[in-house]
């Protein structure tokens, strides 16, 4: 999703920043507004993401280094739990849609 839009999500009560978005860097490619998170690393076939947001409905919130739009992902099953999200529940690898044809990177939450 665009980053206006995510901005928009973002205000909501059932949205828990983990970042101040105005760290991201803000790129204007054409009529487009990219973010960049300088959090994120490669290594290797792999990016290291990190989190901006996390939902209470189990989701949290990436910036993709491949497209620089904001993407949304499951938790997965620890985000079953009830009350405070374990810090660690979003660890783990993802692979980024965004992209066309074969692309060999995985999105790694660390």
């Amino acid at each position: 999703m665009k980053f206006t839009e995510f901005k928009k999500i973002a205000k909501k009560k059932s949205v828990h920043l983990l970042i101040d978005l105005d760290s991201l860097e803000q790129v204007k490619e054409g009529q487009k507004i990219l973010v960049k998170d300088h959090r994120t690393v490669q290594e290797e076939n792999r990016f290291k993401v990190k989190p901006v947001a996390v939902t209470e409905s189990g989701q949290f919130y990436v910036v993709c280094p491949i497209c620089k739009e904001v993407h949304v992902h499951g938790l997965g099953k620890a985000s079953d739990q009830k009350g405070d999200l374990p810090s660690g529940v979003f660890c783990g690898s993802r692979v980024s849609h965004c992209h066309e044809g074969d692309y060999d990177f995985r999105i790694v939450i660390a």
